[in-house]
């Protein structure tokens, strides 16, 4: 880059500044938060992700980074053009911003998260400032290599509200201040560094579950056109072949799977008393049941009665419609 760099105008203050900057992701907005050594922390989005969320969107992110931080720390918010409006473009939007504010001179730049050309950018603009990213469980400095701070868990509930979600008591889905028109959730948890909502269905009532899949849909279709896809996976079981006219199902998982099942609570070989309400259909070869949410198969030896529920193993194999095989013990309920 050829150029003359403007002087940085240093202060006394003792206070710590942080430069982040946001791309398609979230998440390292609450890494940077769990940095204890700043007292000054200033977002820098692109204008792409301002105008896809909107300025009243934006003051919420704000509102809601501070409510997780706390009053410890001054939150702000600066935007930039991004690498989508060209390479030129984008780093003559980051020469500008930092020309149009002298004060302000980063001691950290978090740089997980952002595109290697912001990167080299804000590192050529403020040579003085330490190169801060994200390996595994440790914030490193990238130069050096070493530990600069361990980093904790991401709560659920933090993660999911720097994306503008929230989940009640009872379980229903807030997404930026509004509660959508959809079921409770089944349930939502993280799954690595990356929030997990799922909703579930076993009823036989197939307009009702048509009719469910559609609202579920356009929820999820609305999130995503604020949040992107991959910041938050969902999970919808029970609602085929209505969900994926509704959705995507590159972001949607439709069809549970071994690890699905054994995440809530049924690994394989362990033992289980079916009650005869759970027991949701059956024939003379085979019954489906209900396992809290998720459904489950299994093949009846002749003479079994289900007067009293069903005594069965669990498998770790899945039907191609999303059943785990289940075993009866021996063929007898006990």
């Amino acid at each position: 880059m050829e150029r003359n760099k403007l002087p940085r105008t240093e202060t006394s203050s003792s206070k710590k500044k942080m430069l982040v900057p946001i791309g398609g992701s979230r998440a390292n907005i609450l890494y940077a938060c769990q940095f204890t050594e700043v007292d000054e922390v200033k977002f820098l989005l692109t204008n792409s992700i301002v105008e896809k969320l909107g300025e009243k969107l934006i003051q919420r992110l704000i509102l809601n980074v501070t409510r997780i931080t706390g009053q410890g720390k001054t939150i702000s918010i600066d935007k930039i053009e991004g690498p989508e409006k060209g390479v030129s473009e984008c780093r003559k939007s980051i020469v500008n911003w930092v020309e149009k504010n002298p004060d302000f001179s980063p001691d950290y730049i978090f740089a997980t998260g952002s595109t290697l050309l912001i990167q080299t950018t804000l590192a050529y603009n403020f040579p003085k400032s330490k190169m801060l990213g994200l390996r595994n469980h440790e914030i490193v400095d990238l130069e050096s290599g070493k530990l600069v701070h361990e980093i904790q868990p991401l709560d659920i509930d933090e993660y999911l509200l720097v994306h503008g979600i929230e989940i009640s008591e009872k379980r229903k889905l807030m997404f930026n201040g509004v509660e959508l028109f959809v079921p409770k959730i089944h349930s939502y948890s993280m799954n690595g560094t990356v929030a997990r909502i799922t909703w579930t269905y076993t009823g036989k009532n197939n307009r009702k579950r048509k009719k469910i899949a559609q609202s579920i849909g356009s929820a999820i279709g609305d999130m995503i056109s604020k949040i992107g896809v991959g910041g938050v996976k969902f999970r919808v079981f029970g609602f085929s072949p209505f969900i994926e006219n509704s959705c995507d199902s590159r972001i949607v998982s439709c069809t549970p799977i071994y690890e699905d099942f054994k995440e809530m609570g049924f690994p394989r070989d362990i033992q289980l008393r079916v009650p005869t309400k759970d027991i949701i259909h059956q024939n003379e070869e085979r019954a489906i049941v209900n396992l809290n949410g998720l459904l489950g198969e299994v093949a009846l030896n002749q003479g079994i009665e289900l007067t009293d529920g069903l005594h069965v193993s669990t498998t770790d194999k899945v039907s191609e419609d999303g059943r785990l095989i289940l075993l009866t013990s021996e063929g007898k309920v006990e």
